[in-house]
């Protein structure tokens, strides 16, 4: 990559140079490849001799050319993709599960009907209860044993969900300057937020999610990223399981306003983020 820029560094400077030689040479009858006429240019400006007002701005105008063009050739486009899935490794992945799903079904088939229906081959040996069986020395007292009763458990009322209304997590994240996007569903859970700022940064969360449940849902998110993106772009992922951090955290930490050269690269990686939530949702 560098030494593209090199090249292009190069042609740009070559043909400013040619430009510029064109340009005098018709105008001026200047040849900026001849000593001679460098010489003749410093005479008169050291003379009383005036020089044309219009060979300052013309030499003024390729002076400040080449330094703007070797910038926009040096600065970093960074452009985001994601890489699709192979598609024989995802129909092999998808034959596996498929397979192990059939297995797992056989086996709890076989686990029922062993446990209702007994061996038809081996049945079960006969148990005598031992106050059937002859005594031989009657005990002097026999005991009646008293079966303690057991006791009632009341079963616990279901914890109820913590839901959070989407509209106020949005008026939070959109009060902050982030960019809302469409939550998606990662191993089995909808987040609630999904949200982009400036500098890369990515907010995810679920409101209530524990939080180990919600550092796998990161470390998956992460891992994806890092098989489908380039390692000079960092992407900063914050997860959040409450309002009340959330508040906090984006009261400290807003979303820096985007600056005019960064549109183009902001809306790439927003692109980008969309696809990758895409991406998990056609896999839950």
């Amino acid at each position: 990559m560098k030494f593209d820029k090199f090249l292009l560094s190069t042609l740009w400077i070559t043909a400013l140079v040619l430009a510029a030689d064109f340009w005098f040479d018709i105008r001026f009858g200047f040849n900026v490849f001849l000593r001679e006429h460098w010489v003749f240019l410093a005479d008169i400006q050291t003379g009383t001799e005036s020089v044309n007002i219009w060979f300052y701005v013309s030499l003024l105008f390729f002076a400040i050319a080449a330094p703007i063009g070797l910038y926009y050739i040096s600065k970093p486009h960074r452009r985001i993709q994601l890489q699709e899935p192979d598609k024989k490794t995802t129909e092999s992945v998808i034959n596996i599960i498929e397979h192990d799903k059939k297995i797992e079904a056989t086996k709890e088939k076989t686990e029922v009907i062993t446990t209702v229906s007994p061996s038809p081959m081996r049945p079960p040996s006969l148990v005598v209860p031992s106050h059937l069986k002859p005594i031989t020395n009657p005990a002097e007292h026999i005991s009646v044993p008293v079966h303690e009763p057991v006791p009632i458990t009341t079963p616990k009322p279901p914890q109820p969900v913590i839901e959070m209304d989407l509209t106020e997590i949005n008026s939070v994240l959109s009060a902050a300057g982030y960019t809302i996007k469409t939550p998606p569903r990662i191993d089995g859970n909808q987040m609630d937020i999904w949200a982009t700022g400036t500098d890369e940064f990515l907010l995810v969360g679920k409101m209530g999610l524990d939080t180990e449940t919600m550092e796998s849902c990161k470390y998956k998110i992460e891992k994806l990223i890092s098989e489908t993106l380039d390692d000079s772009i960092d992407i900063k992922i914050y997860t959040f399981t409450d309002i009340e951090s959330l508040r906090t955290w984006v009261a400290s930490y807003p979303a820096r306003p985007t600056r005019s050269d960064e549109v183009e690269d902001f809306d790439a990686y927003n692109e980008y983020i969309e696809t990758v939530g895409n991406y998990f949702n056609k896999k839950s």
